[in-house]
């Protein structure tokens, strides 16, 4: 598939992609840019502050299996829109909290509305219309959620500072409100007939694997997906710290972590032409080979500048391939059908990991020390590529069945 898109593919990417980026900046990143104001009114120590995105992430990984079996029957498109809702209540509600009670309770609303509007949902919503030939259409959206940053902390600091942290939320809020929930719901159509997506789906069987099989590539994917949250999400709020211990000055540590978001960027971008036949296991394994050999050379130069730059440039290019490679993985195992289900479930062990991990990381490198993090690195690594390695193992055997397509 080329990279031509048609009108109806452009609404339902750029609906979704604009739908992504206002959740996850609304929701997410703007604690970045209004911890400190929100904790100095509330009584809040400024890192406990941070356990509202743990709590956040934990309402996600419990309602991924629940919300990925309604989804499968109903479809995505009423959740997204529904979950856009519910996060903007969980923003009124942060913004009108006076203590930690509220604060927290804030949060699991707003966990609970991202469970229906991010992510996995609108990966759904794609391969309902896209089926197994979603890949594409996935990695283009990724590319726009990736700059929710970019998008939340300048905008949400500039209202901080002229009208404070409560106006910033009530902002927030009014985006979820009133331009992603409706881009969600209007934005992708309607989704196809049940009987004809039942046909398609019968059609676009990428493997025929009994039952027994099926539970082993859920695991091995489930295996891929969580090894790389933790790599993505432990490492990031730490960067700053491991790049100064490898060899980077302060000046020259901020640089080369605010790179991050760009270099994750950039491997989605390339991600589209590595994947250009619908395979996610070739572009699989360069996600885990990069932060491997970028551990590992950063083991072997440090402590010295080049270290830095080389663990930067392997880990942020290869933790970006990996977020498409854990979207996508299950369109090469499962029917598209099926997407939805295998995505909540993968959610769980995934978004646990994507919780308690920034913590765990950051013990390791304060009490046991630089090289042991980055040896952690590279086990975790080494667990998603062997992960790979079986899977392609998995589908080669089902390739000798009569039938199998491939």
């Amino acid at each position: 598939m080329g990279l031509s898109i048609s009108s109806g593919r452009t609404r339902l990417i750029g609906s979704l992609a604009v739908g992504q980026l206002i959740g996850w900046g609304a929701g997410f990143d703007m604690l970045s840019v209004t911890a400190r104001p929100m904790g100095e009114a509330l009584g809040i120590a400024y890192d406990l502050l941070f356990g509202g995105l743990t709590l956040f992430m934990l309402v996600l990984a419990v309602a991924g299996p629940p919300v990925g079996r309604l989804v499968t029957r109903y479809g995505a498109r009423p959740f997204l829109s529904a979950g856009a809702v519910v996060m903007a209540l969980g923003l009124v509600l942060l913004a009108a909290c006076h203590g930690p009670i509220g604060y927290f309770a804030a949060w699991g609303v707003i966990g609970l509305g991202g469970a229906f509007a991010l992510s996995n949902p609108a990966y759904a919503a794609i391969v309902e219309r896209e089926g197994r030939h979603a890949r594409r259409a996935i990695g283009l959206m990724m590319i726009v959620t990736g700059m929710s940053a970019g998008f939340a902390w300048p905008l949400f600091s500039f209202v901080v500072e002229n009208a404070g942290w409560r106006t910033a939320l009530f902002v927030g809020a009014g985006l979820l409100l009133f331009i992603a929930a409706p881009l969600n719901f209007f934005g992708p159509g309607p989704r196809p007939a049940r009987t004809a997506a039942q046909g398609r789906d019968a059609a676009q069987m990428p493997l025929l694997l009994p039952a027994r099989e099926k539970r082993r590539a859920f695991v091995l994917i489930a295996l891929f997906s969580t090894a790389f949250s933790i790599i993505g999400f432990g490492i990031s709020p730490s960067l700053i710290e491991l790049l100064g211990l490898a060899g980077a000055g302060p000046a020259l540590a901020l640089s080369l972590a605010s790179m991050r978001s760009f270099l994750g960027i950039s491997a989605r971008a390339a991600d589209l032409f590595i994947g250009r036949n619908d395979d996610p296991l070739p572009a699989a394994f360069l996600a885990g080979s990069l932060p491997l050999l970028g551990g590992v050379v950063a083991i072997v130069l440090a402590p010295s500048p080049a270290a830095a730059i080389a663990f930067v440039l392997l880990y942020g290019f290869g933790s970006g391939m990996g977020a498409v490679s854990r979207a996508v993985l299950p369109l090469g195992f499962f029917a598209p059908g099926e997407y939805a289900l295998m995505a909540g479930r993968i959610a769980l062990p995934q978004n646990l990991a994507t919780a308690v991990a920034p913590l765990l990381f950051s013990l390791c490198l304060a009490r046991l020390g630089f090289v042991v993090a980055l040896v952690a690195v590279v086990m975790l690594a080494l667990v998603a590529l062997t992960a790979v390695w079986c899977l392609a193992g998995l589908r080669a055997r089902s390739a000798l069945r009569p039938g199998t397509q491939m």
